[in-house]
């Protein structure tokens, strides 16, 4: 529970879709092949809001601020 806890608090929501997708999607490709996703998602993911929040709430020593995933 509290492992759950620490996910929600100071995990992205979009973050943490992104990575539920990406381990489904990569059961059965080569490892060579997840890892080029793997890295390309990761390069990605620095344009997003979230990326710049949780450096800033991690500098400012606070829990971070991410928005809520889109309902749809």
């Amino acid at each position: 529970m509290s492992y759950a806890a620490d996910l929600v608090t100071h995990c992205s929501p979009s973050s943490m879709q992104v990575i539920k997708e990406q381990v489904y999607r990569d059961l059965d490709r080569s490892f060579e092949a997840a890892v080029a996703d793997a890295d390309r998602l990761m390069l990605d993911s620095f344009r997003y809001p979230d990326a710049a929040e949780g450096v800033k709430s991690h500098l400012e020593g606070r829990p971070p601020a991410f928005r809520p995933l889109d309902p749809r």
